[in-house]
């Protein structure tokens, strides 16, 4: 917990909490006590892999930097990086000024860090101003293979295109809300622009933030064949109501997951999918069942689908069938929001009744729940149906987890998606 209290304790109580997590281990404890006294901000993830997951920040935090020149040793630990360019707290709503570039951060990362394979952007200003001096610099990171991005609200889909095109072996790519602009460059990029290798696992989280001009982004992707039948992990993430969505929005969410999963589908061994929700008042565009084009998979091993959708139902009726004969885990997201509070409990008898009453579950091992709420007090007896599953699956030998998570997952979780 150094890391979140890094500007109020003492830099001698940091020492000490240090020293007590590394005893009996001397060589942890020599490399954490460097990065406590050099860079408070880069951050050992656990005591046993120090400066394997790092995070640079702003160019007054780099002290770490001087650590790595006088002993190169400790850049070969890294394995994963996030670039932090903005504080959450304070630049991001105050637009404070950054005092370094983003350029200069990708120069540390390439100078370094030449064992790291996950690179993740978080917050990333001044793409607009430095767009071209970055992608000939992600040229340079070859050993990248995962990478993942929370974009400002500057950045457009033409940039971005150009910025996944520039990097040799991205293979999993994460997007954490879509708050494309509709200015700067609206033009599709040119024809020589895709991607150097096809998407293996592909992350889309549809956040506030959300702009049509992601539909144009992911067409992009379709057509340039980086999204097919390579795709093995595949996440769409809408965590809101319909009613928070303009209308154009919610035709764009509804557009790019059904052609992102009809064109991957084949492929698939791990399906994650949530959709915008409208418990009160469903109207066709949301009950309607969408083909999901699921049966012609033979390889999936792990949903994880919100309980109160509509891709809900959709993926039930695939449940027993020849699709999910190899399925061994099944996690559910029990989703209700503070202004109705009514979660949808129809699902859960649907549910109960398939994994139950039918015998083609024998691969199945695991069952989590996520049980997650957008209010501030969840009445006890919300929690009363996803309970009764427990020991009932226990009977058929299925582990059950239940999730209670306070909120979504932080950037961090999401960049440790893969």
């Amino acid at each position: 917990m150094v890391h979140l209290a890094y500007a109020i304790l003492p830099l001698e109580l940091c020492e000490h909490v240090i020293d007590t997590l590394a005893e009996g281990l001397p060589d942890t404890k020599r490399d954490l006590s460097a990065c406590a006294l050099t860079c408070r901000t880069w951050l050992p993830r656990t005591r046993r892999h120090a400066f394997r997951e790092i995070t640079l920040r702003n160019k007054n935090r780099l002290r770490a930097v001087a650590s790595l020149r006088s002993n190169p040793s400790l850049g070969l630990l890294v394995r994963k990086c996030t670039l932090a360019l903005e504080d959450p707290g304070r630049a991001y709503f105050l637009r404070e000024p950054l005092s370094c570039s983003i350029t200069s951060l990708l120069l540390i990362c390439i100078s370094h860090f030449p064992n790291m394979h996950s690179l993740s952007l978080y917050f990333w200003a001044g793409l607009s101003r430095e767009h071209s001096d970055i992608c000939k610099l992600c040229a340079y990171l070859p050993q990248v293979t995962t990478l993942c991005i929370l974009p400002e609200r500057e950045t457009s889909y033409s940039m971005f295109c150009r910025l996944l095109s520039s990097f040799k072996s991205v293979k999993y790519v994460g997007i954490c809300s879509c708050p494309f602009s509709g200015g700067g460059f609206v033009a599709p990029p040119s024809s020589g622009c895709r991607m150097k290798q096809p998407i293996k696992g592909f992350r889309l989280d549809f956040g506030a933030g959300f702009d049509k001009m992601m539909r144009l982004f992911v067409t992009w992707l379709l057509r340039t064949g980086a999204l097919g039948d390579s795709v093995e992990r595949l996440a769409l993430y809408c965590w809101f109501l319909k009613e928070e969505l303009e209308n154009n929005s919610l035709l764009a969410v509804l557009w790019i997951m059904k052609e992102v999963v009809k064109e991957c589908a084949s492929s698939l061994t791990h399906f994650f999918i949530t959709y915008p929700i409208n418990i009160d008042n469903p109207d066709p565009l949301l009950t309607e069942h969408p083909d999901l084009s699921l049966e012609r998979n033979t390889s999936l091993q792990d949903i994880s689908i919100g309980v109160n959708t509509t891709f809900m139902t959709a993926v039930l009726h695939l449940l027993g069938t020849t699709a999910t004969k190899h399925l061994t885990r099944l996690t559910l997201h029990y989703t209700f929001h503070s202004i109705t509070g009514k979660p949808n409990l129809e699902h859960w008898k649907l549910l109960d009744n398939l994994l139950i009453d039918r015998a083609s579950f024998r691969s199945l091992a695991e069952v989590v729940l996520l049980v997650r709420d957008k209010s501030l007090h969840t009445p006890d007896f919300l929690y009363a149906d996803p309970l009764k599953l427990v020991p009932r699956l226990y009977a058929k030998g299925i582990l059950t987890f239940i999730m209670i998570p306070s909120s979504f997952s932080s950037f961090n979780d999401f960049c440790n998606f893969w």
